[in-house]
Formats: structure tokens, sequence, C-alpha cells
């Protein structure tokens, strides 16, 4: 199917191929010939199509529709629905489930079953890395997303969905909000922010997007392109913010930042007890993003054993 001449078989591919062996979860073995398939066949496909075929996926939450454009244009359509993500985390908990490769629990089978276990204990959506994973907790919590891609360019110090290309990838999953790093440093292949968000908007008119953004004045110029979440995600880790913590001072930047941008603004970054989360939320923070402090054992474990050395 991939290498056929038939345009309706490569959307049939792209579409079709990640559902099948996620069907039987409970089932371990079936989870890594899974992993194996979206991780490397799947994301080749849309690489492919992406690259040499120009296949663009114009989606809202859960695919609103499929763009086939080659010399011709073919449009599949599918169910709309709006997006609520907003609506939905207002006031409330987001768990972030990622671990990268070189982590303990890098597996999309893991990061799967612990946003069920968020969702138990009454997290409202979910932040995920990579398509596969993203994939992966779609279909066992159903919650709605923030979805990223990590990726280092050896040009660029942005790895957080840094160009169109991974955004289009995320967004193409259907998941309601795509985030993206933007702390004012040059981008790989020289992309200009301003323009992916225009070129984004584009594509994927019905998908929210995030900024994960470190200091003032990256947010404001992140609320003056429109994102429609502004972020504090990267605040602590990049040379512009080192040595800072959101919390600092009764969480003072957070208070200037609420007060300066005129879209919501979610926590996230270093929010490592329920006291800080309620904070946030007390501040005026539509909502709150928790990752390390309830989804990286290694992390937490470390703290424990920090304390005792």
């Amino acid at each position: 199917l991939l290498f056929s001449q038939s345009k309706k078989a490569k959307i049939f591919f792209v579409t079709v191929t990640t559902t099948f062996f996620r069907q039987n979860e409970n089932n371990y073995r079936i989870w890594l010939l899974q992993y194996f398939l979206t991780r490397v066949i799947f994301t080749a496909a849309v690489e492919l199509a992406i690259n040499y075929y120009k296949l663009i996926f114009i989606s809202g939450p859960r695919l609103s529709s499929v763009v086939f454009k080659k010399s011709n244009l073919i449009k599949v359509k599918c169910q709309y629905m709006k997006n609520r993500f907003l609506d939905a985390v207002k006031g409330q908990l987001i768990v972030s489930c990622q671990a990268l490769p070189d982590e303990p629990l890098h597996s999309s089978f893991i990061m799967a079953r612990m946003a069920r276990a968020a969702k138990m204990a009454g997290a409202a959506g979910i932040r995920a890395n990579s398509v596969v994973d993203i994939q992966a907790i779609q279909d066992e919590t159903g919650l709605p997303m923030i979805g990223i891609a990590k990726t280092d360019y050896p040009d660029s110090p942005v790895f957080i969905t840094p160009t169109m290309k991974e955004m289009r990838a995320v967004a193409a999953t259907g998941v309601e909000v795509v985030a993206c790093q933007v702390t004012g440093q040059p981008r790989p292949h020289d992309e200009k922010i301003a323009d992916i968000v225009k070129q984004f908007r584009a594509e994927f008119p019905d998908t929210l997007l995030m900024a994960d953004t470190d200091i003032m004045e990256n947010a404001l110029m992140a609320d003056e392109l429109g994102f429609d979440i502004i972020g504090t995600t990267m605040r602590g880790y990049t040379p512009a913010s080192k040595g800072l913590n959101i919390a600092d001072d009764d969480f003072a930047y957070l208070k200037e930042l609420l007060q300066k941008v005129h879209h919501p603004v979610v926590a996230e970054g270093k929010i490592d007890t329920p006291a800080k989360l309620k904070r946030c939320i007390e501040l005026g923070c539509h909502s709150v993003v928790v990752g390390g402090a309830i989804t990286r054992p290694l992390e937490i474990a470390s703290r424990f054993i920090d304390a005792i050395k």
C-alpha cells in the first residue's frame, strides 16, 4: 500500500495501520509489536507522505478532515468535533505523561497506563510526547490532550515540536492542542515562529496552539502572535531563565504574566507539590500541568535518596 500508485491506498495506509495492533491492549507482546510498527513503519509512512507526496492533514480534535494534494486535490471528510479543550480543563489538573528514550519507563504501553492512572485520579487532560505515545493514550483514556514532539536538531537548541514538520505530525493525531517551544532562540532550519503559526493556522484551523515560554518577553510575543494558550513550561530551562523558578516570591512572575497577556495561561514547570498547584489555580491560571512529580519515579526516588546521602 505504501508504494502503490493509488492515492486512496496511501490514505488508507496512513489512517488504519496503527489501529490493528492496539485492539488487544492487555497483551504486552502485541503492544511491543505495535510499538515497533507505529514507531518505525507508521512514522516513515507519514514522513514519506508529507515530504514526497505533499500529504497535508487538516484536523480538529479527533480529525475533522484529511486533504491529499499532489497534482489534484482529494478531500476525505470525517466527523467533526468542536474543540472543547479549554472548557474541559478549566481549573483542573493536566498530567504530563512522558518518558524519554534513556528513561526506564520509555514505552507507549507504560505511558498509556500511566495516563489511565491519572484519569482514575481525576486528571482532566494529558500532555504527551511523540505520535506513538499520543495515539496509545488517546485509545486508553479518551481525555483531551496537549501533544508535543521532542526532537533535537544540530543547528538549534529548540527541541519541543521545533519545526512545522513535527507540528503537522502531532496535529494529524487529532490532539486538541499542539504545544511548541517559544523561547526566542534560533529555530531549526532558520524557521520563524510567526511563519509557523501562520502556516499551522491555515492547515489546522481547529487545533489550538500552546506556547511553551520561559520569560515575559517571549510570553508576550506568543500572546501577540495569537497562541491560544500561554504556558510557563520552559521557565528555568533556558539560558535566559537559568536559576528561575515559577514559585519564586509567591509566584510573582506568574502574577505579572496573568495581568499582561490576553490568552489563557497554563502553569507548567516545577509545579511539584499539591500546594503549588492549588496556588496557581487561585491566582487565576486556566489550568496546571504537572509531570515529573507524578509520572517520573526515577526523579521522585532520587529526591528521597539525595535526602539521606
